[in-house]
């Protein structure tokens, strides 16, 4: 009988765990993809974006990570703020780009960044850090649709951007809304523990100045998501 308890099955487990990541990682950027092929560019903004321009609407940089169809981007650059807004899906940034073009929206900027890959967000903070360094970075639903590895990356990125007096502002699904009903089609999402997540933001060397969670934050017709919003600044 062979013995499949050493490193040999050691590195065909981690070969598999690899290769499921790389798999989900497709599916989700596939499904996102189609998704916004579908979805309205701009319209109306989110509860929390309204609440985020009501907190900072005395700074005039904002960055709109996983910005989507660009709703809350829009809303921001409506409002007379300078707006630098990234996500993955390419279709949504050059909708969004387009978009932005025909309404004579200068201030309003769309980049693609891939937070699976370190020299994409690399490139984009080296990129932006000189123009949009003490920025107000935002991110709602950003992070449960990220996994742990991109939460590492995008924390050093938004470190390193609001590090000379900028704060970043957060909203996303937390481990108490995975049972509760989603209207939109199933897909990746990961449930995050806030308390798990301030441990998480130590060791980033990023402190909270504000925390709370609850239903009624982020509703969506049937879809009354369990939520957690964080302001953070570097520690």
């Amino acid at each position: 009988m062979i013995d499949q308890s050493g490193p040999a099955r050691s590195a065909l487990d981690g070969w598999q765990v690899g290769a499921s990541r790389m798999k989900q990682k497709q599916e989700s950027k596939d499904y996102w993809e189609q998704y916004y092929s579908n979805v309205r560019i701009g319209g109306i903004p989110s509860q929390f974006a309204t609440f985020i321009l009501n907190e900072f609407n005395g700074h005039d940089r904002f960055i709109d990570i996983g910005c989507g169809n660009g709703r809350d981007s829009f809303f921001f650059a409506n409002h007379g703020k300078k707006v630098l807004a990234a996500d993955g899906s390419q279709l949504a940034i050059s909708s969004c780009q387009e978009i932005a073009a025909t309404a004579g929206l200068g201030d309003l900027l769309f980049e693609h960044v891939d937070f699976a890959q370190d020299d994409s967000c690399s490139a984009f903070l080296d990129r932006n850090a000189p123009v949009w360094a003490g920025a107000i970075v935002y991110a709602r639903f950003f992070l449960h649709a990220i996994d742990e590895d991109e939460e590492h990356r995008f924390l050093q990125l938004s470190k390193g951007l609001i590090a000379t007096g900028g704060s970043l502002c957060l909203e996303f699904r937390t481990d108490r809304d995975e049972l509760q009903r989603k209207v939109t089609a199933s897909h990746y999402r990961r449930f995050v523990s806030p308390i798990a997540f301030i441990s998480t933001l130590h060791q980033h060397g990023l402190k909270v100045d504000y925390f709370c969670e609850g239903f009624g934050l982020a509703k969506y017709r049937d879809d009354d998501a369990h939520v957690a919003r964080f302001v953070v600044s570097s520690s």
